[in-house]
């Protein structure tokens, strides 16, 4: 597999960024989710790392029963989106620190697809395309490259890495530390506008039912230009709102 160090998994990169395969082929459980690591990737560019998350075929059957086509294209709240996020058996569940030979990483940026059976695409009953669940060809290359087992559903990740200091191109120790995400949970929502300063909001945390309560500050609207850093032919938002916030008692 041609791994880049300044591109995201579909892309190619540039001949100076190409990175040279270290074979890991280990496996472990995330849980009850068998997580495989086949390779990290260094070279004086950086560094990658390549994870590929399986999934059993009758979970991501069993969301799509649940959140069918219709009910995921009619979404309206954030509660709704992170409550389907949740349910969701393909979505990430971690983050990744690496240390080579004792020495840490900085993640420089990330990228991920996923593979689906044939059956599991069936269920979703839409036009290829439409609805993210269809085969690409990079799916298919890293089936191809790394082995994975064609009767589950798997989540491909590709981590890149900056160095902190000199390249480590032939490390004797590669060490992985993965640690879960937070998990956005929608407690509540409020509405407010620039004449905010004072007000307060009581929300309750899902998990431990602590109360908290939210003093609003001020509420700005600022403006800012995409001129220079923008692509050609696309069209950003400009204008944004910024809130300013405490909480007591402090988490």
């Amino acid at each position: 597999m041609d791994v880049y160090h300044d591109n995201n998994i579909w892309g190619k990169g540039t001949p100076e960024t190409r990175l040279a395969a270290l074979p890991v082929n280990r496996s472990f459980l995330w849980g009850k989710q068998e997580i495989l690591i086949p390779a990290v990737y260094a070279g004086k560019a950086g560094a990658a790392l390549d994870v590929c998350a399986k999934i059993p075929a009758e979970d991501m059957a069993a969301f799509l029963k649940k959140w069918d086509f219709e009910r995921r294209t009619s979404l309206k709240t954030q509660k709704e989106f992170d409550q389907m996020d949740a349910d969701n058996p393909g979505s990430r569940e971690f983050a990744v620190k690496i240390s080579l030979d004792d020495t840490p990483l900085s993640l420089r940026m990330s990228s991920s697809l996923r593979w689906y059976p044939e059956d599991i695409i069936q269920m979703v009953n839409v036009p290829a395309g439409e609805d993210g669940f269809e085969n690409d060809k990079t799916a298919e290359e890293w089936m191809d490259a790394y082995g994975c087992d064609r009767e589950y559903c798997w989540y491909f990740e590709r981590l890149c890495y900056d160095w902190n200091g000199a390249p480590i191109l032939s490390p004797q120790k590669i060490s992985l530390a993965f640690q879960a995400n937070f998990i956005p949970v929608t407690a509540g929502h409020l509405s407010t506008d620039v004449s905010c300063d004072g007000e307060t909001v009581k929300v309750v945390h899902p998990i431990t039912g602590q109360e908290y309560t939210l003093t609003l500050h001020g509420c700005e609207q600022t403006r800012h230009s995409f001129a220079e850093i923008g692509a050609n032919g696309m069209v950003y938002p400009e204008y944004c709102q910024i809130l300013s916030y405490s909480i007591t008692p402090e988490r």
